[in-house]
C-alpha cells in the first residue's frame, strides 16, 4: 500500500467517524427531546388529575354540606338566611360542574387509556343535585325520595372518584 493509499484510507476513516459522530449526536438529541415530551406531558397529566380529584372532592363537600343543612334544618331557621346559603351552595355547584368539564376536557386531550377517559366522562353529569322546594319540609310529599336519593347520588360519586383514582395510580404510578 502507497502513502496516498494510506492519506485516503485514513481520510475515509475520519469522514466515516465524523459523519457517525454527527448522526449519532443528533439521534441523541432526538432521544432526549423526545423524552422530555413525554415526560413533560406526564406531567401535565398528573397536574390535571389532581386538579379533577380536588374540584369532585371539593363538591363532595358542598353536597354534604346541603345534605347536613337540609336534614338539620328546622321551622325556626331564618328563610332569608337559609335561602343565601342555599344559593352559594348552587353558585359552587355549578361552578364545580363548568370545572369538572373544563378538567375532563384538558384530560381527554393528554390521556391515551380510553377506559379512564371514559371513567371522567361518566363522573362529570354525575354530579350530585337536589332540586328541592324552598322552605324544605321533611316528611312531606316525595321530599325523602328525593333526599334518599340525592344521598345515593352522592356515595356513587364518592364511589366513582375513588375508582377514577385507583385506576388512575395504577395506570401512571411508575
Amino acid at each position: 500500500m502507497g502513502f496516498y493509499q494510506a492519506i485516503c484510507v485514513a481520510l475515509v476513516a475520519g469522514l466515516f467517524a465524523a459523519t457517525s459522530t454527527v448522526i449519532g449526536h443528533w439521534f441523541l438529541t432526538y432521544l432526549q427531546r423526545k423524552n422530555e415530551e413525554r415526560k413533560h406531558q406526564r406531567e401535565r397529566l398528573h397536574e390535571r388529575y389532581s386538579e379533577l380529584v380536588a374540584i369532585a372532592t371539593d363538591d363532595i363537600e358542598r353536597a354534604k354540606t346541603l345534605q347536613a343543612m337540609i336534614a338539620l334544618s328546622g321551622a325556626n331557621d331564618a328563610y332569608p338566611e337559609r335561602a343565601k346559603r342555599v344559593m352559594a351552595l348552587e353558585n359552587q355547584r355549578r361552578k364545580n360542574g363548568r370545572e369538572l368539564t373544563r378538567v375532563f376536557f384538558q384530560t381527554r386531550l393528554l390521556e391515551r387509556d380510553k377506559s379512564l377517559i371514559a371513567k371522567i366522562k361518566a363522573l362529570v353529569p354525575a354530579q350530585p343535585f337536589l332540586a328541592l322546594p324552598w322552605p324544605p319540609q321533611m316528611g312531606k310529599g316525595s321530599y325523602n325520595e328525593r333526599f334518599d336519593a340525592f344521598q345515593k347520588q352522592i356515595r356513587e360519586f364518592e364511589q366513582m372518584l375513588g375508582d377514577i383514582s385507583d385506576a388512575v395510580v395504577l395506570k401512571h404510578s411508575a
